[in-house]
C-alpha cells in the first residue's frame, strides 16, 4: 500500500479485498517456512539464519482438533522428505535428526504445543508459519535471543 490510512467501511472493504487476492493467489494453504537456529550467532539476524525451504500444504492438512504438537508430528516426515528432494530447493542444514526439535512460530511468537493450531491462534488461510529447527531446549534459544537483543542495544 502507499501508507495512506483508511478508516471505517472503506478500511474493511480494502482488508477483505486484500484477503480475497491472497486466497485467489495461494488458495486455502499453509506455507511452512523452514529455518535452523544458529547457536553460534553474533547477531539476531544470524540467529534465525537463511530460509532452508518452504513446504506448502492444503489447509485440510491440519484438522480443527489438531494441537500444535500434532501438527509438528505431521510436519516432521515432510521435513525429512524435503531434505531428500533437490526440487524443494532444500539447503544445507535441512537434514532433520531424531534429536532435532521443532518450534512453530506464528505472528512472531512461538506456538505452544498444547494449544489448538487453528482455534487458539488468529489465522486465516492462506497462512505462513515458520518452522524453526533446533538441537537444544527452546529455553536456550530464548536465552540467546535475549542476550543478542541486549547486545544490539548497547
Amino acid at each position: 500500500m502507499d501508507g495512506t490510512t483508511i478508516t471505517g467501511h472503506d478500511a474493511v472493504k480494502a482488508y477483505f479485498e486484500k484477503e480475497r487476492q491472497m486466497l485467489d493467489e495461494h488458495g486455502s494453504s499453509i506455507t511452512f517456512e523452514v529455518f535452523r537456529v544458529n547457536l553460534e550467532a553474533k547477531t539476531l539476524r544470524e540467529l534465525q539464519g537463511e530460509m532452508l525451504t518452504t513446504i506448502r500444504v492444503d489447509g485440510t492438512f491440519v484438522s480443527g482438533t489438531d494441537t500444535v504438537e500434532a501438527v509438528k508430528k505431521k510436519v516432521r516426515p515432510l521435513l525429512a522428505e524435503a531434505s531428500q528432494s533437490e526440487q524443494a530447493g532444500a539447503r544445507a542444514g535441512l537434514n532433520i535428526g531424531d534429536a532435532d526439535r521443532i518450534t512453530l512460530f506464528f505472528s512472531g511468537r512461538p506456538m505452544q504445543d498444547k494449544k489448538l493450531f487453528y482455534a487458539d491462534h488468529f489465522m486465516m488461510l492462506p497462512v505462513w508459519v515458520q518452522i524453526v529447527l533446533h538441537s537444544c531446549e527452546l529455553a536456550a534459544v530464548k536465552e540467546l535471543t535475549d542476550k543478542l537483543r541486549h547486545a544490539s542495544r548497547e
